[in-house]
C-alpha cells in the first residue's frame, strides 16, 4: 500500500503542477497587452514591470492551488478506475477510505503551502508592491502620464503633455487644477520635467502662463512667467514609509495585535476579517480534493457512471465556492461573523468523508 500511495501522489503531484503552470500562464497572458500598454505607453522600465507581475505570483498561486488540486485528483482517480486499477485494488480488501488516503495527503501538503503563501509570501510580497506603487506615484512623467492623453493624476487634477522625449522632458504641458472649490488653476507651459525633492516631486515649468479662475464671480487672472514650479506632494504623496499599511499586508501576528489595539473600531473589523479569512481559505484545498476522491472513488464499476460521478463533484465544488462567496459578503458587512469562515471548510470535509465511508444511493444508481 505504501508504494500505491507513493505512485498516486506522484501523480497528483505532476498534474497538480501542470495544471496550475497552465492556468498561471493563461491569466498571464491575458494581462499581457496592459503590461506591454505600461511598458510601450507609460516609459515604465521592463525590469519594473515583470517584477510588479512576480509580485502578484502568490496571490495568484494561492488562488488557483485549490482548483489545481481539484483537477488533478480528478484526473489522476478517473484514469486509475477507467483502467481498473480501483476494481483490483477493492478486489484485496482496500477501504475506500485508503484509496482516498494518497489524495488526502497530497491535499495537506498542498494546503500547507496556501497556508505558507497566505500567512508569508502573499503580505510579504504585497508590502513590496505597494511600497513600489507609493514610490512610483510621483513619477507622473515617467508612468502616470501618457504623452498625448489626459492623465488625472489625482481627483480635481489633470495632468497633459503633448511629448516626451527619451530624457524625460515633457513639451505642450497643460495642469488643471480644480480642487478648490472656490477657484481653478491653470498651468500651461512649453516644457518642462517632474522631478523628486526631499519635499515630494514637483513640476518644472518654463516659458507658460499660470491662469486663475475665481468660480463665485468668474473673474479670471493670468501671469506670465518664464520659470516655476509645482509642488505634487500634497496631491500624490511620496513617502511610502509613513503609508498605513491595508490589512491584506499585514503578517498574521500583525493582524493580531491590531485587533485587539487598533482604536478604530472599523479597522478592528477589517483586521478580523482578513485575520480568519487567512487561517480558513487554505483549508479549501483538502474540501476539493476531498470531493473529487469521494464522488469518484464511491462511484462503483470502471467505465460506469464516470461523467455522472465528475459532473456531480464539479457541481459539489461549484456549490461550495458559491456558498462561500455568499457567506465571505454577509461577513463583510458584519465582521463580527468572521469566526463563521471556518463553517463551510468543515462542513464540506465532513461531507468528503462521508462519501467515502458510505456509498450514498444515487451513486449506486449512476454506476448501475
Amino acid at each position: 500500500m505504501r508504494n500505491l500511495s507513493v505512485y498516486i501522489v506522484r501523480q497528483l503531484g505532476l498534474a497538480t503542477l501542470m495544471t496550475a503552470a497552465g492556468l498561471t500562464l493563461a491569466i498571464w497572458l491575458s494581462q499581457s497587452l496592459r503590461l506591454l500598454d505600461v511598458i510601450v505607453n507609460r516609459g515604465l522600465a521592463v525590469g519594473l514591470a515583470l517584477k510588479f507581475i512576480m509580485l502578484l505570483l502568490p496571490g495568484l498561486l494561492a488562488l488557483l492551488l485549490p482548483i489545481a488540486v481539484f483537477i488533478s485528483v480528478m484526473f489522476v482517480y478517473h484514469r486509475l478506475s477507467a483502467d481498473s486499477e480501483l476494481v483490483v485494488m477493492r478486489s484485496i480488501g482496500i477501504s475506500n477510505l485508503r484509496l482516498a488516503q494518497p489524495a488526502i495527503i497530497f491535499a495537506i501538503g498542498a494546503a500547507l503551502l496556501g497556508y505558507f503563501l497566505s500567512l508569508y509570501a502573499m503580505p510579504r510580497a504585497l508590502r513590496e508592491y505597494h511600497d513600489i506603487q507609493a514610490d512610483l506615484a510621483g513619477d507622473i512623467a515617467g508612468v502616470m502620464v501618457e504623452a498625448g492623453v489626459f492623465t488625472e493624476v489625482a481627483p480635481g487634477m489633470t495632468f497633459y503633455a503633448q511629448s516626451r522625449d527619451h530624457h524625460g522632458v515633457l513639451t505642450g504641458i497643460i495642469v488643471d487644477d480644480s480642487r478648490d472649490r472656490e477657484r481653478r488653476l491653470i498651468y500651461t507651459a512649453t516644457r518642462g520635467a517632474v522631478t523628486n525633492s526631499a519635499d515630494g516631486p514637483r513640476a518644472i515649468l518654463e516659458n507658460g502662463t499660470y491662469q486663475e479662475t475665481d468660480k463665485k464671480t468668474g473673474r479670471v487672472s493670468v501671469l506670465y512667467f518664464d520659470h516655476t514650479s509645482i509642488g505634487l506632494a500634497a496631491v500624490i504623496g511620496h513617502n511610502s514609509l509613513q503609508r498605513k499599511r491595508e490589512a491584506e499586508e499585514l503578517y498574521l501576528p500583525e493582524l493580531a495585535a491590531g485587533m485587539a489595539d487598533d482604536p478604530d473600531p472599523v479597522r478592528r473589523g477589517l483586521l478580523m476579517i482578513e485575520f480568519h479569512r487567512r487561517l480558513s481559505e487554505p483549508l479549501s484545498t483538502i474540501v476539493l480534493a476531498l470531493i473529487a476522491a469521494g464522488a469518484l472513488i464511491s462511484g462503483g464499476a470502471p467505465r460506469q457512471g464516470q461523467n455522472a460521478q465528475m459532473v456531480g463533484a464539479t457541481i459539489g465544488v461549484a456549490t461550495f465556492l458559491t456558498i462561500s462567496f455568499v457567506l465571505r459578503g454577509i461577513i463583510q458587512r458584519t465582521p463580527a461573523l468572521a469566526p463563521a469562515f471556518y463553517v463551510m471548510p468543515v462542513l464540506a470535509m465532513a461531507c468528503g468523508v462521508w462519501l467515502l465511508l458510505h456509498r450514498p444511493a444515487f451513486l449506486r444508481r449512476a454506476a448501475a
